[in-house]
Order: C-alpha cells, then sequence, then structure tokens
C-alpha cells in the first residue's frame, strides 16, 4: 500500500532510532534525515536541537521546498535545510535524503583517493562508486546545496570531506539500507587499506549484486529487521 503522510512519518521516526540504535548518530544531536511523499514538494525532518534516539512522530516538522517550517511539532529546522531542498528540487526521483557523521565514513572523506575496494556484500552495494564534496563548509545557503546536488549528480551516496555522507534514495526503506551500507563500507575499506593485494569482486558481479540488494523487498525486508530489534533491545523514545 502506498505511504500516506502519518505511515511516512512513523517510518521516518523509527529510522531515526535505528540510525541511533546501529551507531551512525550519537554525536548529540546533529545530522537529520528527511523524507517526502513521491511527487510531493513538502518534506518531514525532526527539529534542530532533537538528538536521533527522542525523534517521535509528532515532533517531526513539515518544510518545503524553499527551506520554511509550513507544520508540525515545535520547534526550528536545522541550519543545513539546503542540503535536502536542493537535491529535492534536482532529484524527482529522490524521496528521502540522509546526512549524518558516522565515525568511519568521516574517516574515509579525510583519505578518499577515488576508489571503494568492492569485496563485500558491505561494498559491492557502491559499485557504481561514491561521489565527493570537496569542501568541509556546512551547507547553510542555496548556492551550497546546489553544489552537494551537483556533486551527488544521479548517484546515491556522497562523502563530504571531513564533514559526513548524504545519501538519497527512491524510499526511506533503500536511503536507510545505504546509509548503514555505507558505514560498513566505510570501515571495510579502512581495514584493508594496509594492504596491497586485495582480492575485490569483479565489477560485473558486484554491479548485479547491488541491483539486487537495491530491490524494495530487499530494503523493506531489512527495515523490517531493524524495527523488530528496536522492539527487543530499542533505548530511544519510539519504537512503533
Amino acid at each position: 500500500m502506498p505511504d500516506t503522510v502519518s505511515s511516512l512519518k512513523r517510518k521516518l521516526a523509527l529510522a531515526y532510532q535505528i540510525l541511533y540504535q546501529e551507531g551512525l548518530a550519537r554525536e548529540d544531536t546533529l545530522g537529520h534525515a528527511s523524507v517526502r511523499l513521491p511527487g510531493e514538494s513538502l518534506c518531514y525532518v525532526k527539529p534542530w536541537g532533537v538528538g536521533f534516539e527522542e525523534v517521535t512522530p509528532e515532533c517531526l516538522l513539515s518544510m518545503d521546498l524553499e527551506g520554511n517550517k509550513v507544520g508540525g511539532g515545535e520547534g526550528r529546522l536545522h541550519s543545513e535545510m539546503p542540503l535536502h531542498s536542493e537535491i529535492y528540487r534536482a532529484r524527482p526521483d529522490v524521496n528521502c535524503v540522509i546526512h549524518i557523521h558516522p565515525f568511519h565514513a568521516t574517516l574515509l572523506s579525510s583519505v578518499w583517493r577515488g576508489g571503494l575496494r568492492i569485496v563485500n556484500q558491505n561494498t559491492q552495494i557502491f559499485a557504481a562508486g561514491v561521489a565527493m564534496y570537496a569542501s568541509s563548509e556546512l551547507i547553510r545557503s542555496v548556492e551550497t546545496g546546489r553544489a552537494v546536488a551537483e556533486a551527488l549528480g544521479a548517484g546515491n551516496a556522497l562523502l563530504m570531506k571531513n564533514h559526513g555522507i548524504v545519501v538519497a534514495g527512491q524510499s526511506l526503506e533503500q536511503t536507510l539500507v545505504l546509509a548503514v551500507q555505507l558505514e560498513k563500507a566505510a570501515l571495510t575499506h579502512l581495514t584493508l587499506a594496509p594492504f596491497r593485494e586485495v582480492s575485490e569482486i569483479p565489477t560485473p558481479v558486484a554491479t548485479r549484486w547491488a541491483e539486487e540488494l537495491m530491490r524494495p523487498v530487499h530494503c523493506t525486508n531489512k527495515f523490517e529487521y531493524w524495527c523488530r530489534k528496536l522492539q527487543r533491545e530499542g533505548v530511544g523514545a519510539y519504537r512503533g
């Protein structure tokens, strides 16, 4: 069934909890994830000053593509909302954007040489490559938001130098999988850094598996697993 606004907010609140539980967003209240219904201009995002584990559907804010808060709970928008709005403007196919600062992926951005070693399932999902945004500045203007969107291009994953990551997908489930897998891929790549001889997965094989792993059925399966894990182990404010 297609998402409604209420079901989408519920899934977004769960996604915030999952990002916290999986260790990708535990640096106080920094970072943000947004989502929109396909074809809509409004997106939904947590307020500034709220930790990922504190998010509930009721606290989410709604924002238009001009970067204005137009509804939702109390509080104000994060200052880096141009990052989201400009990606949505440039990419009608994108319905979810996540910008966070995971430990290993941020380290990888500081030593990035333009190639991710494709050696396992954590990495082969990025067989088409990972883009790079070469500035460490915060994304607080339309101009820098557009620059991030241009750097991302038609892809789904972007490293931001000494800053963090941006992932963008057709659905919340797909984008959440990309975020979790990119941090795992970064750890894998950094672990292999001392080794000169590494056996990598052939590009045609990795590309085929990347397409398989990005199918909606696989992404939904992972999302539902993480939701069950939240029910068992979650420590945040919302578990569905």
